[in-house]
């Protein structure tokens, strides 16, 4: 199995100490995401044909009721994402740090890096499953559940696939947007900032993982989700280049899209992973670790004997 040449140093020289690193990088994408949130009102409030009023009172919690609503969703969604996941590190990034984008990435992308971390997130689908429904039975506090009622409820308008176009749409907005976005911020600038703030790697890809579960205000599936950062956050850690957790991370949300509209459209009998019961679920975790220690294999560096 091909192994990667000796690694250089890493995470990527910040002109920052870690904390004020990692703080600029929050308020920076903040401030991008609001600003592009904002934007996008007045084109989705013309998709809507609403007057502000009404738009801004109830777009927000009851998208489906709008005429367009879907559209205007999906473009909100769209420049929203992009302005807090994308413009926003990539800002940080030009005029904070003053470093071109390839730092992010010193390492050297392969395609058997990139199937391995797709097979891992293929193989953790049933433990996932399994973890998702054991949470459900669990007591929250009432503004989890409201917030998680909310934000199921906008998911289900957004993957509402009436065809092959809105289908387009959603890999786009939701799979491709997300893939590149939120691993060039987590990934590529609070996970290295967090390396370098903590000391030590595994530390740094765990409480990483921990921020993107819980950004994602859905608190049923935070553990499931946790577990997905944390393979993504491995794969960069040991590949050093974001295009292999990028890849990953498109990956399950495109197969995610898929599987609901071959539902939705009665394509193909999809059975559901939250089916998955304990001897599923340990196979599953078996496969995944199996398939991180082949990664390990192919990740390990080279070591030079030449003298001089």
């Amino acid at each position: 199995m091909p192994s990667f040449p000796a690694p250089g140093p890493w995470p990527p020289h910040s002109r920052f100490s870690p904390l004020a690193g990692l703080l600029l990088v929050a308020g920076t994408v903040l401030l991008a995401g609001v600003f592009f949130q904002a934007l996008s009102w007045w084109p989705a409030r013309y998709l809507t044909g609403t007057d502000w009023g009404t738009f801004i009172a109830d777009f927000g919690t009851h998208p489906e009721r709008f005429r367009n609503g879907q559209a205007a969703l999906l473009l909100t969604q769209a420049l929203a994402s992009f302005g807090m996941f994308v413009a926003g590190p990539l800002l940080y990034w030009h005029f904070f740090e003053k470093q071109p984008l390839q730092n992010l990435s010193p390492g050297r992308f392969t395609a058997l890096a990139a199937g391995l971390a797709v097979a891992a997130l293929v193989f953790i689908i049933p433990l996932n499953g399994y973890l998702y429904t054991a949470t459900q039975s669990l007591p929250l506090p009432g503004w989890m559940t409201d917030t998680e009622g909310r934000m199921a409820g906008l998911t289900r308008t957004l993957t509402r696939f009436n065809g092959p176009a809105a289908l387009l749409a959603g890999l786009f907005v939701i799979a491709l947007l997300p893939a590149i976005g939120e691993e060039l911020l987590f990934r590529g600038l609070v996970q290295n900032g967090l390396e370098r703030l903590l000391g030590h790697p595994a530390a740094a890809i765990w409480a990483t993982a921990a921020v993107f579960s819980a950004i994602h205000m859905q608190f049923v599936g935070f553990l499931p989700r946790l577990l997905l950062g944390a393979l993504f956050g491995y794969f960069y850690a040991r590949s050093r280049h974001l295009l292999v957790p990028i890849a990953a991370h498109f990956f399950n949300n495109a197969f995610t899209l898929l599987l609901m509209y071959a539902q939705q459209h009665r394509l193909a009998a999809v059975g559901e992973a939250e089916d998955a019961g304990p001897l599923l679920a340990g196979v599953s975790a078996t496969a995944t670790l199996l398939t991180l220690w082949l990664a390990e294999r192919h990740f390990k560096p080279t070591t030079n004997n030449t003298t001089a």
